[in-house]
């Protein structure tokens, strides 16, 4: 299963990338995430266990995650746990008025009746993760001002 989803939000790209990479806090605001840990870094990545929970029922798995702040590009890998693939990027791309906000997933879970459930699923659990990573950078950069590469100044009032 492959899912895409874009939006340009009035934030510049570097804070964007900030929030996306503090894995430490999606516990906090992204949709059935119920615990989210950095269990080793380094200096252009790190891994991370998460817990997602629906209902009573909780999974745990492992991530990899290469940050390439150079290229503004967030990738993930699925490294353990109950799934048989997951991989995934996030790029930030400055355009005028803010940042091309791009998330692409992959994943598939191990067994036929799994991925079957799933796949009724997917396109709406990954559009509503989108959607509270932009509640979550109109929560902590709300006010911020942008600046366009041509100079021009204008103000997030979290209008995303």
């Amino acid at each position: 299963m492959e899912f895409d989803t874009a939006r340009t939000l009035p934030y510049d790209a570097d804070p964007l990338f900030d929030l996306v990479a503090d894995v430490d806090k999606y516990e906090e605001f992204a949709p059935f995430c119920v615990e989210s840990q950095i269990t080793e870094r380094w200096a252009d990545g790190f891994d991370a266990r998460l817990a997602v929970g629906v209902r009573g029922l909780r999974e745990h798995f492992i991530s990899r995650v290469q940050l390439d702040r150079a290229n503004r590009k967030i990738a993930f890998r699925y490294l353990d746990g109950p799934l048989s693939n997951l991989a995934g990027t996030w790029t930030f791309t400055p355009v005028d008025g803010g940042t091309y906000v791009h998330f692409h997933v992959t994943f598939a879970f191990r067994g036929r009746r799994l991925n079957m459930l799933a796949s009724k699923l997917f396109d709406a659990v990954s559009k509503r993760m989108m959607d509270a990573f932009v509640v979550r950078a109109r929560s902590k950069l709300g006010g911020r001002t942008y600046r366009s590469p041509t100079g021009r100044t204008t103000t997030a009032k979290g209008a995303i």
